[in-house]
C-alpha cells in the first residue's frame, strides 16, 4: 500500500515495464511498488507495456488491483510499438520472480536506460556488471520486495545524473558484449568446443 509521505516535485518522469502480463512477471509487486513510488513523486507516469491476452484472468486481477490502489497514472498499454515508449522512458522496471536473460534488457541497455530489477536470472551480471569494469546499469531489489523496488525507483527518479551514469554503463556493456559479430563468434567458439569433444 502507498506510504503517506510528502511528494517531491519530479516532472515528467516516465517509468516503464516491458512485459507480458503473466504471473511470473509479478505485476502485483510492481503495482505495489508503483503505489509507494507514486506517493513520493509528483509528476511520474507508469506504463506497463506488453500483451495481456496470454492470461486474461491475471490481467483482470492486475487491472482491478491497480484500480483498488487508486493508481490513475498506471496504464496497461497492451501490444504496442515498444520503440515509441522507449524514446520517452526514463527508468525501466522488472519485477519477475524467475527469468533467464530477457531481450528487453538488451534493448533497454542499448537505449541507455537504467533499470530497477529483481535479483533473478542473469540480471546481476547484466545490471550489476560483475564481469566487467563498466559499472552498474541500475539497481537490484529482492524478489517480491515492493518497498525495495519502490525505493530504487524513487532514488533514480530523483537523480538525473545517476540515471545517465547507469544508462551509459549499460550501453557500454551491450556494445562490448552483444554486437552481432561478437555473438556469432561466441557461438562459433561453443560449437568448436563441442566438435573437439566429439
Amino acid at each position: 500500500m502507498a506510504l503517506k509521505t510528502e511528494k517531491r516535485d519530479v516532472k515528467n518522469i516516465n517509468i516503464s515495464a516491458i512485459v507480458r502480463v503473466v504471473p511470473i512477471k509479478d505485476i502485483i509487486t510492481m503495482l505495489d511498488a508503483f503505489a509507494i513510488a507514486d506517493s513520493q513523486l509528483e509528476g511520474a507516469n507508469f506504463y506497463i507495456i506488453g500483451p495481456f491476452s496470454e492470461d486474461k484472468e491475471y490481467y483482470d486481477q492486475c487491472r482491478n488491483y491497480r484500480d483498488f490502489l487508486g493508481l490513475k497514472k498506471v496504464e496497461f498499454t497492451g501490444q504496442v510499438d515498444v520503440k515509441n515508449y522507449l524514446k520517452k522512458t526514463d527508468i525501466l522496471v522488472m519485477t519477475s520472480i524467475s527469468e533467464g536473460q530477457p531481450l528487453v534488457y538488451l534493448e533497454g541497455l542499448a537505449s541507455k536506460l537504467p533499470f530497477v530489477t529483481t535479483n533473478v536470472g542473469d540480471y546481476r551480471s547484466l545490471i550489476a556488471g560483475e564481469f566487467d569494469s563498466f559499472g552498474p546499469a541500475g539497481l537490484i531489489s529482492n524478489v517480491m520486495d515492493s518497498a525495495g523496488v519502490a525505493k530504487n525507483i524513487v532514488k533514480l527518479a530523483q537523480n538525473v545524473a545517476l540515471r545517465r551514469k547507469y544508462g551509459e554503463a549499460g550501453y557500454k556493456r551491450v556494445d562490448a558484449n552483444y554486437r552481432l559479430e561478437n555473438v556469432i563468434e561466441k557461438y562459433r567458439d561453443i560449437y568448436n568446443l563441442f566438435d573437439k569433444r566429439g
